[in-house]
């Protein structure tokens, strides 16, 4: 799942790259969790996206808003923008960062 997302952010940055001088503007949705019943409640991952879900209303308001705005990120969640930023500039700790989560939602998977 995270690789096609990432993917899908990496085409629309390409198809953004390639089409804007064309008057194609692009724009990349990024939620984390929208509370809907994709969410299972007995998912220790979703447990975790669970506690920070935005509605589908809101990320809807997010889209709109964004759209008229030309931008390129619609981020219903601020703290995926302080990922992205986070990212670019500290690439290893944010690796060792991400690798901890991962270890985290592991065990209580495991449980």
């Amino acid at each position: 799942y995270s690789v096609t997302k990432h993917a899908a952010v990496a085409f629309a940055e390409w198809l953004s790259v390639h089409y804007r001088r064309r008057g194609i503007g692009v724009s990349c949705l990024c939620p984390a969790g929208v509370a809907t019943a994709f969410l299972d409640p007995d998912d220790p991952i979703h447990q975790f996206l669970h506690a920070t879900s935005v509605t589908p209303e809101q990320v809807a308001d997010c889209v709109i808003e964004g759209l008229a705005q030309e931008r390129f990120l619609l981020l219903p969640h601020p703290e995926v923008g302080e990922f992205f930023a986070f990212k670019g500039t500290d690439y290893d700790r944010w690796l060792k960062n991400f690798s901890r989560l991962k270890d985290k939602m592991d065990r209580l998977a495991a449980r």
